[in-house]
């Protein structure tokens, strides 16, 4: 019975130490990131385009978030955010997905790069076809003569008189008088 207790004991301290040690992801999709983030995102993203915007005469509107890295620096006291975002041109009717990489710190965003966003990568294993080819899977060897043809018996049928049923109009009908 001391055992039992001290292995739920043990379960339960493990359970709580699990649950209150949270991992920190460097990479999120956007169905998985907080609003706060999400937030933050939208905000440096239009921060960064009305200033193009402004500087070079442009009429870029941000679209939806895709992909959000997010690192903080310790020393530096910065956040880095690489943001892949749709952004939109009017003017010539075009989407991009973009990469903006930027850095953060309490009074500063510091925009590090812009570059062609890259979608999320797609493992081998998920597109590669299975070859058969030289694979080990069981492939029995059949004696070709030792095969049984098929039975001789005749297909189960029951015979059916068909009749047709009595046409009590006495021919065809002329459906379109009353038109």
């Amino acid at each position: 019975m001391i055992v039992i207790f001290f292995l739920v004991l043990i379960l339960i301290i493990i359970f709580l130490y699990l649950k209150s040690h949270h991992e920190k992801f460097v990479s999120m999709p956007v169905d998985t990131i907080d609003s706060v983030s999400k937030h933050e995102c939208y905000l440096l993203i239009d921060s960064v385009l009305s200033n193009i915007n402004n500087k070079f005469k442009k009429n870029f509107i941000r679209g939806n978030l895709d992909r959000v890295e997010k690192t903080f620096d310790e020393e530096n006291n910065t956040i880095n955010y690489k943001i892949n975002v749709f952004i939109y041109n009017p003017d010539k009717d075009v989407n991009r997905k973009l990469l903006f990489d930027i850095t953060f710190n309490d009074k500063h965003i510091i925009l590090n790069s812009i570059k062609n966003g890259a979608s999320r990568e797609v493992l081998g294993i998920e597109r590669d076809a299975v070859d058969s080819r030289g694979s080990i899977i069981f492939k029995p060897k059949v004696d070709i003569t030792k095969v049984k043809k098929y039975s001789n018996r005749k297909n189960n049928y029951s015979l059916v008189d068909f009749e047709d049923t009595p046409d009590k109009h006495n021919g065809v009908v002329d459906r379109t008088s009353w038109i």
